[in-house]
């Protein structure tokens, strides 16, 4: 018969390995349902929004999130930031007619509960700056506002959420790039024609010098002839 301390080390060790199988389960389950979550959050806040059943403008959003589910189960991560990235972009630019504030509220949730892995480079640097942007505005608010289910920090009338704001998502950084390129063309143009001046007026000057130096020259001959002439008239 096991003494009374085998017995509790065996409870003991049932207890940790029981922990040890539990607790990634959990985890598990927390990460793979924020979709859902998600998803819950869209409805609160139109159902708050409009007080009316589900409406064609959110029933999109939650038609793009089935679609980050499905290729969430295929495990295909790739895939996930896509179908992601265009549900930023759809929140962003208030597909549908969603409020500015509803927009803000969407994306710093987003922002909390997806994993960072299935967001690309381009959604965390647009998610971040809104989370910055929210925060900076929310230091001169005092008053949350009213029409948002989970009490965002700025006011609609203080957040213009254009869809301007949002646009460089789908252009990625090449409109930047260009607009740095065609400055310094502006800036190389504008070197060349200044050197052209500089070349002209030098070359100007560098003519009127040589004129002047010529005319010069003419009059010290004139006046070194003048005075054999005038020897030559007395003679």
């Amino acid at each position: 018969m096991p003494s009374l301390a085998h017995r509790q080390t065996l409870v003991a060790a049932t207890g940790v390995l029981f922990v040890l199988f539990l607790i990634p389960n959990q985890a598990e389950s927390v990460q793979e349902n924020w979709v859902d979550q998600i998803a819950q959050r869209v409805r609160a806040e139109q159902h708050l929004a409009s007080r009316e059943p589900l409406s064609s403008g959110y029933e999109r959003y939650l038609t793009q999130l089935h679609s980050v589910q499905q290729a969430l189960l295929q495990g295909d991560v790739h895939a996930v930031q896509k179908e992601m990235s265009h549900f930023v972009r759809m929140v962003g630019t208030k597909e549908g007619g969603i409020s500015e504030s509803t927009a803000q509220s969407l994306l710093l949730y987003i922002n909390e509960v997806t994993p960072v892995e299935y967001l690309d480079e381009t959604t965390k640097s647009h998610l971040r700056l809104v989370r910055e942007m929210v925060t900076l505005r929310a230091e001169a608010i005092e008053e949350p506002p009213t029409d948002s289910a989970y009490s965002s920090t700025v006011t609609p009338e203080t957040a213009p959420w254009g869809a301007w704001q949002f646009g460089w998502i789908s252009k990625g950084t090449f409109r930047p790039i260009i607009t740095v390129g065609m400055g310094v063309l502006v800036l190389v143009a504008v070197g060349v024609v200044v050197l052209l001046f500089v070349a002209v007026g030098a070359a100007t000057t560098n003519g009127r010098s040589a004129v002047h130096t010529k005319d010069r020259t003419v009059e010290g001959l004139e006046k070194k002839t003048q005075p054999s002439g005038s020897s030559r008239d007395a003679a």
